[in-house]
């Protein structure tokens, strides 16, 4: 039963307040067809919406089934128009980009039914009305009277008590306005049906009762309808009758029972817009003007696709650098040094620019000159811990004892005097004479200085401060797996290559186009000094191809630097000008073969060997132990003793050289401050293989650094012995790595001002689409939809315009990044400089997708805080 006292309508103004409603009293039977007749004007549409809920009363009361709605909230009202109502409007109000089924269905779908109900459901209702067979078609296909008909299923679908039907026939032909209203007089048989209209005709013709309306009073009525209980209510309904409607206070509903919120909750899920439907009805909307849709998305991917851009270039810039600091982990390895820095370069170098303290105020105005702590800091405590000593012997044994894993790289033991004095044996044409002679090719900076005509001269004075660091000769690493990888054998036509195992065996190497430069074939000992001294005057050309078997099985000799020196009369002397007389060489030298010819492979980024020959380890130990053994040395160290007390040998044999110390004999104590055991290892080349310079430390990988770093720490806890090495590639690369980035995030902040300016387009779209979805919004609330169900609406629509955004953007991204690659590649030479990861490309569709959810919180809102009724009255 539905009662109505003393209801009042004000529309308030700032000049004015307008009466619409002046105290309505009225009740309504549950089954009858009851017309409410009156002037354009009068209040009876306002008095339709006051009862279907769309509008609020200014005060009185409405009861509905014995229950006041003074304390009814937006959910209460949400779900009695859901519930209990059916709205039938003069101009249909259907959604035009939903077919007739979807529009029937609607209600149904906020009242929480499963699909399957949905469908049967509303097809049963068009069926009342006999459209069942136009379910598909869109609005705009049907005409006047059948749209009416599917806006009157549509009121009918839910099984509502109330249908209110605002002047269903105004637009309608007579033959469909008397359809209409038989269809309405046969609903009127099981439920309450309240028609307003000004057609007293058609209200004599179909209605049980009637209602006259005039400025807001009710004058006549023709059947009306007194409930007993009226009469003890009266007194109530007199004091209370200026009261305004309360709304339920917070500390009204906390004080619910457990079980009657569960209840509400319940209830509330039947009557609310679930996910599935929000979507659907946005998704249908944007496809329904796909073209809008498509360009907005792709104005909004332009943000994301100068940025997947930016990003790609990122990846690709520092996959780059990446691959370059890998590659050059073989050449810039991680030494250890006999004395290693507690202090990076980039701390000793902040350390002595920055001084010590804050900036101190008192300090700047004061005239007197103040003396920073730099080095004092070094030194705290009086102990100068910048430079820390490594205990080479005891690494070299603990990683000769298994510790370190080939799978990370390779080691290498560097021993400073351990030099190997190289020689090639060429036929020397002097005067008309052919003589065997063997010319020193190693080191490399003694062999340039023995060319002839004064070029030898030139070009030491020039470079010689290069050409001590320039390699030729390098010892092959200890690790085969990675000489595999990046090198290929080259067999001859006769003789087969393969890696030197043995002290006395080497390899060559060449590059990969198999050649070998021109001034590498004298450093190799292919060519005799006199040609290449002819290149450099122009007077001579030898850039012929010849063959591997050429080179396979040509033998140098090597000697040690104690070689050098002979027994004359009881004097060691250092023998340099013995012209390269094969006897001397062969008969102080060891020798030495090439066994194979390597060339790099064609996908090898870097390297294991320096220079373009090679030997093994065996070689640099047969050389460290021939020092040890030599008859020169070892009368210098036979029955000798360091003294205790001076730290001075004191006994010794004669030993001149040109870099010696003159006429020392006899059992004299040296008092000119030269240590004989340092001249002996230095000038007379002897190391201890136990007893590296240094360590070089090669990894394969970046996991294989981090491995090895690990492991010094593995050495430290195990032997209590500090470690510290340089790392030079690291230092090098980070100054690199922070440049680049440094730009790249320059680009990245660039490229989102794009995405803030997408943002804000894709709101105004949304607004538009708020404005243009007026009457929508009020259908929507007609039905029971909450302000939260048409707010989630909106912002799934720009959510999904963000995410379609995200997709193109992504999708031209990489298109674009493909052709600039390749492109790049053309111009540069460097392949997949842009490159976009995956995460990168699924991190920009989110965020796509949520800076467009943020951008329709507000045009949501608005959408959601519309009035309904004045939603429905929009065009």
């Amino acid at each position: 039963m539905l009662k109505l006292k003393h209801i009042t309508k004000d529309y308030v103004t700032k000049l004015s307040t307008v009466n619409v409603l002046k105290g309505i009293s009225i009740n309504f039977r549950e089954c009858e067809f009851v017309t409410i007749l009156g002037q354009s004007g009068c209040g009876k549409t306002t008095l339709l919406n006051i009862v279907g809920g769309l509008d609020r009363y200014t005060s009185g009361d409405i009861i509905i089934n014995g229950r006041s709605t003074k304390d009814f909230d937006d959910r209460d009202w949400d779900k009695y128009r859901n519930k209990q109502i059916g709205f039938v409007f003069q101009s249909y109000n259907l959604i035009p980009h939903l077919d007739v089924l979807h529009n029937v269905e609607l209600a149904l779908t906020l009242a929480g039914n499963k699909k399957e109900v949905r469908i049967e459901k509303a097809m049963e209702a068009l069926k009342k009305v006999g459209l069942e067979d136009q379910a598909y078609k869109k609005p705009n296909q049907l005409s006047g009277g059948q749209m009416q008909r599917v806006a009157i299923a549509r009121a009918l679908v839910n099984n509502p008590s109330i249908i209110l039907a605002d002047e269903p026939t105004g637009a309608l032909d007579s033959e469909s306005g008397t359809m209409v209203m038989e269809l309405l007089k046969e609903v009127a048989q099981d439920r309450l049906v309240i028609l307003v209209s000004h057609n007293a005709e058609l209200a004599k013709s179909y209605s049980t009762r009637t209602v006259n309306l005039v400025d807001g009073v009710i004058t006549t009525d023709t059947d009306p309808f007194i409930d007993p209980e009226d009469m003890e209510e009266v007194i109530e309904e007199v004091v209370d009758e200026e009261a305004a409607p309360v709304k339920k206070t917070i500390t009204q509903r906390f004080r619910k029972s457990a079980k009657q919120k569960a209840q509400e909750r319940k209830e509330e899920r039947k009557v609310s817009m679930n996910e599935a439907t929000t979507i659907a009805l946005s998704a249908r909307n944007l496809y329904s003007k796909k073209w809008r849709t498509f360009l907005t998305s792709f104005a909004g991917s332009i943000g994301i696709i100068g940025l997947s851009l930016v990003l790609a270039l990122s990846a690709g810039v520092n996959k780059y650098i990446s691959q370059t600091e890998e590659s050059a982990l073989s050449i810039y390895p991680i030494k250890v040094e006999k004395q290693g820095s507690d202090l990076s370069i980039e701390d000793f170098a902040k350390a002595l620019t920055q001084g010590s303290g804050a900036l101190n105020g008192d300090m700047r105005t004061s005239k007197l000159i103040f003396v920073s702590k730099v080095l004092g800091n070094l030194t705290a405590g009086g102990n100068f811990n910048m430079v820390v000593e490594n205990d080479l012997a005891a690494l070299k044994v603990w990683l000769d004892d298994g510790h370190f894993d080939d799978k990370n790289g390779y080691l290498r033991y560097n021993y400073e005097n351990a030099k190997l004095h190289i020689y090639s044996n060429f036929t020397d044409v002097q005067a008309g004479n052919e003589t065997s002679k063997y010319i020193k090719i190693s080191p490399f900076v003694d062999a340039i200085s023995s060319l002839a005509g004064g070029v030898g001269a030139s070009l030491e004075d020039t470079f010689g401060t290069y050409l001590k660091d320039f390699v030729v000769w390098d010892e092959l690493i200890g690790n085969q797996n990675i000489l595999n990888q990046q090198y290929d054998l080259l067999d001859g036509t006769s003789e087969t290559s393969r890696w030197p195992t043995e002290a006395d065996e080497c390899v060559l190497v060449l590059d990969q186009n198999n050649q070998i430069a021109d001034y590498m074939m004298f450093a190799l000992g292919l060519k005799h000094p006199d040609d290449v001294a002819g290149i450099l005057t122009g007077s001579t050309d030898f850039y012929s191809a010849f063959s591997i078997d050429d080179v396979l099985g040509f033998e140098y000799r090597v000697m040690c630097t104690a070689d050098y020196y002979q027994n004359n009369g009881g004097a060691w002397t250092r023998l340099d000008n013995f012209e390269g007389a094969p006897s001397f060489v062969e008969n102080n030298s060891l020798p030495l073969k090439v066994v194979g010819v390597v060339r790099p492979k064609e996908n090898a980024n870097a390297t294991a060997i320096k220079g373009g020959a090679a030997y093994t380890y065996k070689l640099t130990e047969a050389i460290i132990d021939r020092a040890a053994n030599s008859p020169a040395v070892a009368a210098q160290q036979a029955q000798r003793e360091i003294n205790p007390d001076t730290e001075k040998w004191e006994y010794y044999n004669i030993c001149q050289t040109s870099q010696s110390i003159a006429d020392v004999s006899g059992t004299d104590t040296i008092t000119d401050k030269t240590d004989i055991k340092g001249y002996v290892e230095q000038y007379m080349g002897v190391a201890y293989i136990d007893q590296p310079d240094s360590i070089s430390i090669y990894a394969s990988s970046f996991d294989g650094k981090e491995n090895i770093i690990k492991m010094f720490s593995d050495y430290t806890a195990e032997t209590g012995n500090t470690i510290k090495y340089t790392d030079m590639l690291s230092t090098l690369m980070s100054y690199i790595k922070q440049l680049t980035d440094a730009m790249l995030n320059a680009l990245i902040a660039f490229s989102s001002i794009s995405l803030i300016v997408s943002s804000i387009m894709i709101s105004i779209i949304t607004y538009t689409s708020v404005l243009e979805r007026r009457k929508e919004i009020g259908v929507l609330r007609s039905i029971g939809a909450r302000k939260i169900d048409i707010s989630n609406m909106f912002v799934t629509e720009s959510s999904i315009i963000g995410l379609i955004s995200g997709v193109l953007g992504i999708a031209f991204g990489y298109l674009l990044a493909f052709i600039a690659s390749i492109i790049l590649e053309k111009v540069i030479g460097i392949g997949g400089l842009l490159t976009l990861n995956w995460y990168f490309a699924l991190g920009l569709v989110v965020i796509s997708f949520l800076l467009s959810l943020i951008a329709g919180v507000i045009p949501s809102a608005i959408a959601a805080n519309k009035d309904p009724v004045q939603a429905l009255r929009s065009e």
